[in-house]
């Protein structure tokens, strides 16, 4: 069997620096040397008709970097997009 991994982080509304309300998940799959990334929000009413710029990062070395994965289109405050090899 395939190696299969899966992690799955629960996104946060923040008014200030106080944690309010759950407004989705990203949910990051990796098999085979494939990584995927779902990404789901909803609430985001202010959002709507915008497209939200979703970026990764990590640390090489002492160096913080940002890496652009893609674009998440809003509508009716949802959103939805998935991000990397899709199965056939």
């Amino acid at each position: 069997m395939a190696e299969y991994r899966r992690f799955i982080s629960y996104i946060y509304a923040y008014e200030g620096d106080i944690k309010k309300k759950n407004v989705g998940f990203a949910k990051i799959e990796a098999r085979n040397g494939q990584c995927r990334i779902s990404i789901s929000i909803k609430g985001a009413y202010e959002c709507s008709g915008q497209e939200l710029i979703l970026y990764g990062y990590g640390y090489r070395e002492a160096e913080c970097l940002l890496v652009p994965l893609g674009r998440i289109p809003v509508k009716n405050g949802t959103g939805e997009a998935v991000f990397g090899k899709q199965e056939e």
